[in-house]
């Protein structure tokens, strides 16, 4: 009767292990965990105060941003050749700030998903005036 009782109550901690061991769903996961890895850019709109948005469209391999899983919490972005690097920090209310050598671009999440990233952010630029950046990224 022992033996039997024993059984049963290592088998129900086994079971009570193995279900706890559920694997989290992507939208369950905080931005940050959804955030991390290598982006494809496929376009930013840019918008300066008083002008007309411009879009350049990228697609190109080598035109990605890479946020690096770290303790430093890094990033990678490389556009037409061009590398920047700098860190990164979310909010609580899923805003984000990217912050490279020559400024920052405070940003918002607008939609993700594991398949496609979409943010706006604000930065200024060399005249003083403010820039609107909307960045479209897929995996």
């Amino acid at each position: 009767m022992k033996q039997k009782l024993t059984l049963i109550a290592f088998f129900a901690l086994f079971l009570t292990g193995f279900s706890a061991c559920k694997k989290e769903e992507f939208s369950e996961k905080p931005l940050k965990y959804k955030m991390f890895g290598k982006w494809q850019v496929e376009k930013i709109t840019r918008a300066v105060t008083g002008q007309a948005p411009v879009t350049e469209n990228y697609n190109a391999p080598g035109d990605y941003i890479d946020f690096r899983e770290n303790d430093d919490d890094d990033f990678e972005q490389s556009l037409d050749g061009d590398r920047a690097i700098g860190t990164w920090t979310v909010n609580i209310d899923d805003s984000f700030v990217l912050r490279y050598s020559f400024g920052s671009l405070s940003a918002k999440l607008d939609n993700i998903s594991e398949s496609r990233f979409q943010f706006t952010g604000t930065t200024r630029n060399a005249q003083g005036q403010t820039e609107t950046h909307t960045y479209y990224l897929k995996r």
